[in-house]
C-alpha cells in the first residue's frame, strides 16, 4: 500500500535542483563553528545533526532559540538540530551570525 505525502512530489523537484551534499557542508560548516564558539560535540551526518552539549544544553537551546533556530533538547544533553530542506539556507545564515 503507497501512502500520498502532500507536497513530496514538489519537494523531490527542489532536491533535483539544490546540491543537497552542498547544503549539508554548508550546515556543517556552520555547526563545527557554532560548537567551537559555545562548546558541545557535533555528530551525525547531512541534515540530521545532534550537538552534545552535556550540561551547557539549555543555555545553548537558549542561544539556537534566540536565532530564530528550532531545535529539540533531549535528555541528556542532547540537542537535536534538523532543519527542513527548505529551511537550511535560513539556518544557516542564523548560525553565523555572532
Amino acid at each position: 500500500e503507497l501512502i500520498a505525502i502532500p507536497g513530496a512530489h514538489e519537494g523531490e523537484r527542489r532536491c533535483d535542483k539544490e546540491d543537497v551534499a552542498g547544503l549539508a557542508a554548508k550546515l556543517d560548516a556552520a555547526l563545527v563553528a557554532f560548537t567551537q564558539r559555545h562548546g558541545g560535540t557535533l555528530r551525525g551526518a547531512g541534515l540530521h545533526r545532534v550537538i552534545d552539549a552535556g550540561n551547557n544544553a539549555d543555555p545553548l537551546v537558549t542561544v539556537l532559540r534566540n536565532a530564530g533556530i528550532s531545535v529539540r533538547a533531549t535528555p541528556g544533553g542532547c540537542i537535536t538540530v534538523r532543519p527542513t530542506f527548505d529551511a537550511v539556507h535560513a539556518f544557516v545564515s542564523a548560525l553565523n551570525r555572532p
